[in-house]
């Protein structure tokens, strides 16, 4: 179930002209089994019991993960450059998407400005970028 501003395109609602202000079924999920919902100011995403991974909203800076700055209305699968990846847990900020997955790989995309990435200097990020459980660890100490 989704409620809110049509303008943010955060809904997930085939019809999204109007402003939600009462919870309403997403029903493009109801074959889905949903694990865990993250939103941002201007996006959402959720994951599945299977570990695959949905987002929609501002596509803007890539915070989707779908390669592109496209928006997406209805949630979208985020397709990962492994085939077997099972995200656990995802988080959404300001302008990016984190993913963390059964083997403890955390995927990042959108904004990289300010680092907030942790990738470096690179910026404009349109793909899912990947950092391994041993360069995260090396980070955090």
């Amino acid at each position: 179930m989704s409620c809110g501003a049509a303008a943010s395109k955060c809904l997930g609602q085939t019809d999204q002209a109007e402003d939600v202000l009462k919870p309403k079924l997403c029903e493009t999920l109801l074959s889905t089994d949903v694990v865990a919902v993250a939103c941002g100011p201007e996006h959402a995403a959720l994951t599945t019991k299977s570990g695959a991974a949905f987002t929609w909203g501002c596509g803007t800076s890539g915070r989707l993960g779908h390669g592109t700055n496209i928006d997406r209305v209805l949630p979208t699968p985020v397709q990962f450059s492994e085939e077997s990846v099972s995200v656990q847990r995802v988080r959404c900020g300001s302008d990016g998407t984190m993913f963390l997955t059964e083997d403890g790989t955390l995927y990042a995309c959108g904004s990289n400005r300010y680092n907030k990435l942790g990738l470096n200097k690179r910026k404009g990020f349109l793909l899912t970028m990947k950092l391994s459980s041993t360069t995260t660890a090396k980070r955090q100490r």
